[in-house]
Protein backbone atom coordinates (compact mmCIF):
# COMPACT_ATOMS: atom_id res chain seq x y z
CA UNK A 1 0.00 0.00 0.00
CA UNK A 2 2.87 2.39 0.84
CA UNK A 3 4.59 1.66 -2.45
CA UNK A 4 1.38 2.28 -4.42
CA UNK A 5 0.86 5.60 -2.58
CA UNK A 6 4.41 6.64 -3.40
CA UNK A 7 3.89 5.79 -7.07
CA UNK A 8 0.61 7.73 -7.19
CA UNK A 9 2.28 10.72 -5.51
CA UNK A 10 5.16 10.62 -8.00
CA UNK A 11 2.80 10.44 -10.98
CA UNK A 12 0.66 13.31 -9.67
CA UNK A 13 3.76 15.42 -9.03
CA UNK A 14 4.97 14.74 -12.58
CA UNK A 15 1.60 15.75 -14.05
CA UNK A 16 1.46 18.96 -12.00
CA UNK A 17 5.02 19.92 -12.93
CA UNK A 18 4.61 19.04 -16.58
CA UNK A 19 1.34 20.92 -16.94
CA UNK A 20 3.09 24.23 -16.31
CA UNK A 21 6.28 23.48 -18.18
CA UNK A 22 5.60 23.01 -21.89
CA UNK A 23 9.18 23.90 -22.71
CA UNK A 24 10.47 21.08 -20.52
CA UNK A 25 8.38 18.62 -22.53
CA UNK A 26 10.07 19.66 -25.75
CA UNK A 27 7.18 21.78 -27.02
CA UNK A 28 8.26 24.16 -29.74
CA UNK A 29 7.49 27.85 -29.26
CA UNK A 30 4.99 29.30 -31.72
CA UNK A 31 7.04 31.81 -33.76
CA UNK A 32 3.90 33.45 -35.14
CA UNK A 33 2.57 34.13 -31.64
CA UNK A 34 5.99 35.36 -30.50
CA UNK A 35 6.17 37.65 -33.51
CA UNK A 36 2.76 39.10 -32.68
CA UNK A 37 3.86 39.61 -29.08
CA UNK A 38 7.27 41.19 -29.72
CA UNK A 39 7.26 42.69 -33.23
CA UNK A 40 5.65 46.06 -32.68
CA UNK A 41 5.89 49.24 -34.70
CA UNK A 42 9.34 49.64 -36.17
CA UNK A 43 10.87 46.85 -34.06
CA UNK A 44 11.10 43.57 -35.95
CA UNK A 45 12.94 40.74 -34.18
CA UNK A 46 14.63 37.89 -36.02
CA UNK A 47 13.34 34.36 -35.32
CA UNK A 48 16.51 33.68 -33.31
CA UNK A 49 15.90 36.71 -31.09
CA UNK A 50 12.20 35.86 -30.71
CA UNK A 51 13.28 32.49 -29.34
CA UNK A 52 15.77 34.21 -27.02
CA UNK A 53 13.04 36.52 -25.69
CA UNK A 54 10.80 33.50 -25.13
CA UNK A 55 13.53 31.56 -23.31
CA UNK A 56 14.44 34.67 -21.33
CA UNK A 57 10.86 35.08 -20.19
CA UNK A 58 10.74 31.45 -19.06
CA UNK A 59 14.10 31.71 -17.26
CA UNK A 60 12.98 35.00 -15.68
CA UNK A 61 9.79 33.44 -14.34
CA UNK A 62 11.78 30.57 -12.86
CA UNK A 63 14.68 32.62 -11.48
CA UNK A 64 13.66 36.24 -10.90
CA UNK A 65 9.88 36.64 -10.72
CA UNK A 66 9.56 35.62 -7.07
CA UNK A 67 11.20 38.89 -6.05
CA UNK A 68 10.87 41.19 -9.07
CA UNK A 69 7.33 39.94 -9.83
CA UNK A 70 6.03 38.58 -13.13
CA UNK A 71 5.07 42.13 -14.07
CA UNK A 72 8.56 43.51 -13.38
CA UNK A 73 7.14 45.84 -10.73
CA UNK A 74 9.46 44.57 -8.00
CA UNK A 75 8.93 44.33 -4.26
CA UNK A 76 10.54 47.11 -2.28
CA UNK A 77 9.81 45.21 0.95
CA UNK A 78 12.32 42.51 -0.02
CA UNK A 79 14.80 44.87 -1.66
CA UNK A 80 13.84 43.97 -5.24
CA UNK A 81 13.52 47.14 -7.32
CA UNK A 82 11.13 47.49 -10.22
CA UNK A 83 12.57 46.41 -13.56
CA UNK A 84 9.57 47.83 -15.41
CA UNK A 85 10.42 51.06 -17.25
CA UNK A 86 13.84 51.02 -15.60
CA UNK A 87 16.55 52.89 -17.50
CA UNK A 88 19.29 50.85 -15.81
CA UNK A 89 18.13 47.61 -17.44
CA UNK A 90 17.68 49.36 -20.79
CA UNK A 91 20.97 51.25 -21.00
CA UNK A 92 23.67 49.75 -18.76
CA UNK A 93 25.11 46.62 -20.37
CA UNK A 94 28.25 45.69 -18.39
CA UNK A 95 27.01 47.04 -15.02
CA UNK A 96 23.76 45.08 -15.41
CA UNK A 97 25.57 41.84 -16.20
CA UNK A 98 27.93 42.37 -13.24
CA UNK A 99 25.04 43.17 -10.90
CA UNK A 100 23.26 39.91 -11.70
CA UNK A 101 26.47 37.86 -11.59
CA UNK A 102 27.71 39.33 -8.29
CA UNK A 103 24.42 40.19 -6.57
CA UNK A 104 23.75 43.26 -4.48
CA UNK A 105 21.93 43.87 -1.21
CA UNK A 106 19.31 41.15 -0.80
CA UNK A 107 19.79 39.85 -4.35
CA UNK A 108 22.02 36.79 -4.43
CA UNK A 109 24.84 36.35 -6.91
CA UNK A 110 23.78 34.23 -9.86
CA UNK A 111 27.26 33.57 -11.24
CA UNK A 112 27.12 29.89 -10.27
CA UNK A 113 23.39 29.20 -10.64
CA UNK A 114 22.69 30.23 -14.24
CA UNK A 115 24.55 29.56 -17.46
CA UNK A 116 25.88 32.34 -19.64
CA UNK A 117 23.14 31.64 -22.19
CA UNK A 118 20.39 31.70 -19.54
CA UNK A 119 21.62 35.00 -18.16
CA UNK A 120 21.99 36.53 -21.62
CA UNK A 121 18.42 35.49 -22.46
CA UNK A 122 17.06 36.81 -19.13
CA UNK A 123 18.78 40.16 -19.64
CA UNK A 124 17.57 40.35 -23.25
CA UNK A 125 14.05 39.74 -21.97
CA UNK A 126 14.06 42.25 -19.08
CA UNK A 127 15.68 44.92 -21.28
CA UNK A 128 12.77 44.66 -23.68
CA UNK A 129 9.77 43.87 -21.47
CA UNK A 130 7.37 46.10 -19.52
CA UNK A 131 8.04 49.27 -21.50
CA UNK A 132 11.83 49.02 -21.43
CA UNK A 133 11.93 48.51 -25.23
CA UNK A 134 15.70 48.92 -25.53
CA UNK A 135 16.09 46.66 -28.55
CA UNK A 136 19.24 45.33 -26.88
CA UNK A 137 20.26 41.70 -26.98
CA UNK A 138 22.85 40.16 -24.71
CA UNK A 139 25.20 37.36 -25.69
CA UNK A 140 26.60 34.43 -23.80
CA UNK A 141 30.07 35.74 -24.68
CA UNK A 142 29.36 39.11 -23.01
CA UNK A 143 28.24 37.33 -19.85
CA UNK A 144 31.15 34.87 -19.82
CA UNK A 145 33.66 37.67 -20.39
CA UNK A 146 32.48 39.41 -17.20
CA UNK A 147 31.97 36.22 -15.19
Amino acid sequence: MIIRSAIVAAVLTSVVLASGCDDMLGGEPDLKALSEQWNTGDKQWSDENLLRLDRGQKFYKRTCAACHMGTGEGQVSVGAPALKENAFVSEEVDPLIKLVLEGKGTMPAFSHSVTGLELADILTYISNAWGNDSGMTFSMEQVDQLR
